[in-house]
């Protein structure tokens, strides 16, 4: 913008011979006009916000936040109106011509277009009749006919079912007996066994009842403590409490890093994504891992790269996290623009050697003083050594595939990453200029981008090496479209430069084009956190993460969440572990289909000079496997694969 208004303060309008020069200049001043409006509506939101926050200090409320009608073709129409009279409605204000509440959503492009859901075949509508098996039925009741008001040819068919739901809701109290012996020779008392799970006032299966109320429905603590009393439980809401964060909850804490364990290890890639989240009246951040059978969420200070490599390590922050110095971590720091004098400094660090966090700030202390003057160097240092120890580590599965929106923090930790196609769409819906040719501009664009979208759709339902260099060809034919509007030009050539992470899927047809899974995750945290608003203690966060994981990876697999932690906190055991189950669909997936784990499986290079630099491919040899001595053979993309990325 600053270069357009030292251009419109040179421009002299006696120099202006021919119309093509006045288009040009036209469109510099529209779009400074768009800057400029954008800066403002932006400036008027942050000043109302300020305004809102000092009159909560001063014990106030703020501005009510009401809806507008967001009617999007009735105020274009009355603008057009209004332009034809050449006047100015005074009923539009800035929130009539940019509204802050336009839906930015991309869920009806990126369907397909034939109406049916990605990778599903189309689903007879209509009401169906529900099957029932005799099983389900608990109770039978028959009801006969008065045989005196029959008529005496009557012969008896059978019985035609009405099958009734009804729901039973009754407190019971069990007294468990032990038998007590004892004997005067030795002076000792024995007593019978009562299981452990027994141990208490409680019963395993009313925990479980309390822990679905609260996670499976949503319920409030002084919910659940109500209605447990109307229907005669006597327990209190620190009772509650206790069973929510403390009683049995270390049992499924293990399962859930065998969870994410068993999902990284099996899947053909892992989605991130995370949302701030309120713990004791500070933020903080859910980072969120998915894949196709399972959901972990991670709760953690900071939103930065080194929590992220804890988390994906199953740590619990990055103060756990192990640094490894080697000639990877030196090469990772050149990919990221350290200065070649703090890297030779580092190579007085012993080789190949692990460090803690204390005894890495000690030797960093002696080797270079003045880092830790230097927050943003420090962090490069301590992120560097802490991905070359990820990739050196055996002791938890390495992610092959890492899928994500465009944030920094997800960046360079995995050999492959992957770039979410909608929260891409998402920027460009984001825009919404003044300017008629510009909002039309933007329109055509866009349908152009999610044509391109289900065309990588239908690629990967049947993908070939011709049709990936064909979409390539397209892409960069797509986003190297010169257009007028600066803000979508500025967003085209965005989406250019993350090329190879948009287009991995034509390289590995088997990940998704979205992270919607990890979205939707989020958005769960979300709505726990309307209803409670924040967690409180440590053990509280810990218990929320671990019981969000449960439940959304028993989603995932089929599995209803009470049975199983009904199962688990009665010391059964007799449902298949959930690491175990995910194992085993990702077994059946391979043998139901045949996955095709990449497009070029050759092991030929073509002519380099005939080939683009973005689409020319080295091989290299990598161990994707921690838990085998076994190479695997891969390719990839130049500029995706840096040398800091393999693994020593």
């Amino acid at each position: 913008m600053k270069k357009d208004f030292e251009h419109i303060k040179s421009v002299d309008l006696n120099q202006i011979n021919d119309l093509e020069q006045a288009k040009a200049l036209l469109v510099i001043c529209l779009n400074l006009l768009e800057t400029v409006y954008s800066e403002n509506f932006e400036f008027k939101e942050r000043v109302q916000k300020l305004r809102d926050e000092i009159n909560r200090l001063k014990g106030e409320q703020g501005k009510p936040d009401i809806a507008a009608n967001n009617n999007t073709s009735t105020k274009l129409s009355n603008r057009k109106a209004a332009d034809k009279k050449g006047t100015e409605d005074s009923n539009l204000d800035n929130k009539d011509l940019r509204p802050d509440n336009k839906d930015v959503s991309s869920e009806k492009e990126r369907k397909p277009r034939d109406g049916t859901t990605q990778g599903e075949d189309k689903k007879k509508r209509g009401k169906q009749k529900p099957v029932y098996k005799d099983a389900d039925i608990n109770r039978t009741v028959k009801y006969d006919v008065d045989r005196s008001e029959l008529p005496p040819d009557a012969e008896f068919k059978g019985y035609t079912p009405h099958v009734v739901y009804t729901l039973e809701i009754k407190s019971v109290r069990t007294t468990h007996l032990a038998a007590q012996y004892y004997s005067k020779e030795e002076r000792k008392t024995y007593s019978a066994d009562i299981p452990e799970n027994l141990i208490g006032k409680f019963s395993p299966d009313l925990k479980a009842y309390i822990i679905d109320m609260y996670h499976g429905c949503r319920m409030t603590e002084s919910s659940i403590l109500n209605f447990l009393k109307q229907h005669g439980i006597h327990i209190s809401r620190t009772a509650i409490s206790d069973i929510l964060i403390k009683k049995d909850v270390e049992i499924f804490k293990n399962e859930k890093q065998e969870i994410q364990n068993a999902g990284i290890e099996t899947g053909n890639f892992t989605g991130i994504d995370d949302t701030s989240v309120r713990v004791n009246g500070l933020n903080q951040y859910a980072e969120i891992l998915s894949g196709k059978y399972f959901t972990t969420f991670n709760t953690v200070k900071k939103k930065n790269r080194l929590n992220v490599i804890a988390i994906i390590q199953g740590m619990k922050s990055d103060e756990d996290l192990k640094f490894f110095s080697s000639d990877q971590a030196i090469e990772i720091l050149k990919d990221f623009g350290v200065a070649a004098k703090t890297t030779g400094k580092l190579l007085d660090l012993p080789l190949n050697k692990i460090f803690n966090r204390a005894d890495l700030d000690a030797e960093l202390d002696r080797i270079v003083p003045d880092l830790k003057t230097q927050p943003q160097k420090y962090s490069r240092v301590l992120e560097a050594m802490a991905i070359a120890y990820y990739n050196h580590q055996t002791d938890y599965p390495r992610i092959k595939i890492l899928l994500c929106d465009d944030a920094p923090q997800f960046k360079k930790i995995t050999l492959y990453l992957a770039l979410c196609w909608v929260h891409d769409g998402r920027n460009y819906k984001k825009l919404n200029p003044l300017n008629d040719k510009f909002r039309l501009e933007t329109e055509a664009f866009l349908d152009k981008y999610w044509d391109f979208y289900h065309k990588l759709l239908a690629y990967k339902k049947v993908p070939s090496k011709e049709e990936a260099n064909k979409l390539e060809a397209e892409f960069d034919a797509l986003f190297t479209t010169k257009v007028a509007y600066g803000k979508l030009q500025d967003r085209i050539d965005k989406t250019l430069l993350n090329k190879n992470e948009l287009l991995l899927v034509l390289e590995h047809p088997n990940i998704p084009l979205h992270n919607n899974e990890s979205e939707l995750a989020a958005r769960k945290e979300k709505l726990r956190g309307d209803i409670s608003f924040q967690t409180v203690s440590l053990k509280g966060t810990e218990a929320l993460d671990t019981y969000l994981s449960i439940y959304d990876t028993c989603r995932k697999l089929g599995v209803i969440p009470s049975d199983y932690i009904r199962d688990r906190i009665s010391g059964k055991y007799e449902m298949e572990a959930l690491a175990d189950l995910i194992r085993k669909r990702t077994e059946e997936d391979k043998k139901k289909t045949s996955v095709i784990e990449k497009v070029n499986t050759s092991n030929t290079i073509a002519d380099p000079s005939k080939q683009s630099l973005n689409s020319r491919k080295k091989t290299i040899f990598i161990n994707q496997n921690n838990t085998s001595n076994t190479v695997s053979f891969v390719t990839a993309p130049i500029k995706r694969v840096p040398k800091c990325c393999l693994s020593p």
